[in-house]
């Protein structure tokens, strides 16, 4: 597609650029010669209207099927699965948007605040579009938000490859329908089911194991 684009694209420019310098020389240095040939090529074409014809023919359908195949590979739909790795030399290199969402998952998975995340990511093509919801434990919201979308944008520009052009956040403390659960909210969990579990009481809100057995000792 890039490569068909760029050799119509240097064909054309060197043939434009080519038949300009060669009516400005000739219309300079050989004035009469240029008039003798206008007046030989009309007089060819008056008496070979036939040969014109398919001469004419031949380079417009030429430049009208090259014309078609680049405006069929710049407007056709591009793949909403992968999106292109930015910054390599020497060739191209393609990732599937839900290797990006996995990554986004796990980081934000490791933050202490992020209870559920639930992460969206769509490509253009060359760039990434991410919104990302996150049910935190903190309504600390304009510094949780930053640090999601640095988290994220470190992650996935940095580290990945990726584009992302652009990156939304929403933040909220009330539990999401949807969405993958992080560690905390993980251990949390396994601590109503299994009691040998101790979880610190920063994290599921009710008395550790610990504190029980100290306090029913006399």
């Amino acid at each position: 597609m890039n490569l068909l684009n760029k050799v119509f694209v240097t064909l054309s420019s060197l043939t434009i650029l080519f038949t300009a310098v060669a009516l400005i020389w000739i219309s300079w240095s050989a004035p009469r010669d240029m008039e003798t040939a206008l007046r030989s090529f009309a007089l060819f074409a008056a008496n070979n209207p036939g040969t014109l014809r398919l001469v004419v023919t031949g380079v417009g359908g030429i430049t009208i099927l090259l014309c078609l195949l680049i405006l069929l590979a710049e407007l056709s739909p591009e793949s909403k699965d992968d999106v292109q790795i930015a910054g390599l030399k020497g060739g191209n290199a393609r990732i599937g948007v839900k290797a990006v969402r996995d990554r986004s998952i796990e980081e934000l998975g490791q933050m202490d605040f992020v209870v559920k995340v639930d992460p969206i990511v769509n490509s253009s093509g060359s760039a990434a579009d991410i919104t990302i919801a996150v049910q935190t434990t903190s309504d600390s919201y304009l510094t949780e938000a930053n640090n999601v979308l640095q988290i994220v944008r470190d992650a996935v520009e940095n580290d990945m490859g990726v584009k992302i052009r652009r990156l939304n956040t929403t933040l909220t403390t009330e539990p999401l329908k949807t969405g993958y659960p992080t560690s905390v909210s993980r251990h949390a969990s396994l601590a109503r089911h299994d009691e040998s579990i101790i979880v610190p009481e920063a994290l599921s809100g009710e008395p550790t194991l610990a504190q029980d057995r100290s306090e029913q000792t006399p």
